[in-house]
């Protein structure tokens, strides 16, 4: 699970850095497999690390519930940021100011 938030965490700072003027190829890219990492590592350990604290018959209960968490968040989280950046970035006038 840590080496799962260093992806993210070092994902999300290579995303951070990217400038306007950069082609999609040269940074914005690489923070996507980068983060896809994170992501396919987090999913299964969540799973063993939940599983793992429950009993026998009550574990495809807990995998059901962390793949329930994880797709909400995601879909949440999506909702959420797609908000704020369409009432923040003037219109599509301002994308910095979006982001």
């Amino acid at each position: 699970m840590f080496c799962a938030m260093g992806f993210f965490t070092a994902g999300l700072c290579i995303f951070a850095t990217v400038t306007v003027q950069q082609t999609y190829w040269a940074q914005a890219f690489v923070v996507s497999p980068i983060t896809s990492w994170g992501m396919d590592m987090s999913f299964p350990s969540g799973t063993l690390i939940l599983d793992n604290a429950m009993h026998r018959h009550h574990q495809g209960l807990a995998a059901s519930l962390v793949a329930t968490t994880v797709n909400y968040s995601i879909s949440l989280g999506l909702g959420f940021a797609g908000t704020v950046e369409s009432h923040v970035n003037d219109g599509g006038r301002d994308v910095l100011h979006g982001y």
